[in-house]
């Protein structure tokens, strides 16, 4: 493998993850749910791999963003900042009926439309959770 190759594929896998993040965000709540293994804290799951992402996403310059599609992965890392900390909706129960997640959803599904990417059911996450 040559390292342009490699770096091609490291960016595939980059964006790959933002985009099954933002459908993980954007999906029904039955669904977030079933993307994740029953002993994780699902709503923080959500927050915590969107953020992952972006931010690999963002150092490595992968995507030549618009100011649309900045100001929507941006507003969505606002909420979720603005829902952090102790007290927070990071229930089960917050993630089915809470305005906040509500808003994010919604947030989600305008980013995908803005990257032109599907606004699809996200695919299994890797079983890279452990007990």
């Amino acid at each position: 493998m040559t390292p342009d190759s490699s770096d091609a594929e490291y960016r595939t896998g980059r964006l790959d993850g933002l985009m099954t993040s933002l459908q993980a965000l954007a999906a029904p709540f039955e669904t977030q749910v079933a993307h994740f293994p029953h002993f994780v804290v699902v709503a923080d799951e959500l927050a915590l791999n969107f953020d992952h992402w972006l931010n690999a996403v963002v150092c490595n310059g992968d995507l030549d963003l618009t100011a649309a599609q900045s100001e929507s992965l941006r507003a969505i890392d606002d909420l979720l900042d603005s829902m952090g900390g102790p007290g927070g909706p990071w229930s089960l129960d917050d993630l089915r009926n809470a305005a906040q997640w509500r808003q994010v959803r919604v947030l989600a599904r305008t980013a995908l439309s803005e990257l032109g990417w599907p606004i699809n059911n996200p695919p299994p996450p890797p079983g890279h959770y452990v007990r």
